[in-house]
């Protein structure tokens, strides 16, 4: 009778014990990511994978994580909404960035794909990127 309990009390140890991000976590970090930045107007994730992690110290962990980000939009149709924008210095920033990555003339559905390690840590409200 105590055999059962036994384990489950063991294995609830065990996972508070393994205390780091999942997926899906890093997953919504990333996103909220394109967002502070603005760029969610532009760009969707898909295809989104964890790699690798490992757990640097307590409450730190890194992510080698991949995924693809989706232009959403095509070349012309941002130059027209940035032009619109009225702001001229941040619309050139943002245009030329764009290019660099995109090239010029690029088109809604152009994938970028994306491989990197993102450093996280653990505050009181969850984990976010450093």
């Amino acid at each position: 009778m105590y055999k059962p309990l036994l384990g489950i009390l063991v294995a609830l140890s065990l996972t508070a014990c393994s205390d780091v991000p999942s997926e899906s976590d890093i997953e919504e970090l990333v996103e909220q990511n394109l967002v502070d930045s603005g760029t969610d107007q532009y760009f969707d994730i898909d295809d989104f994978e964890l790699v690798d992690g490992i757990e640097r110290d307590k409450g730190r962990y890194d992510a080698d994580v991949k995924y693809k980000l989706i232009v959403t939009k095509d070349s012309d149709e941002i130059a027209q909404e940035l032009k619109q924008s009225g702001n001229s210095f941040e619309s050139a920033a943002v245009m030329m960035a764009l290019t660099f990555q995109l090239g010029s003339n690029f088109k809604a559905g152009k994938e970028l794909p994306v491989s990197e390690t993102l450093n996280l840590e653990e505050s009181d409200n969850g984990w976010r990127l450093r």
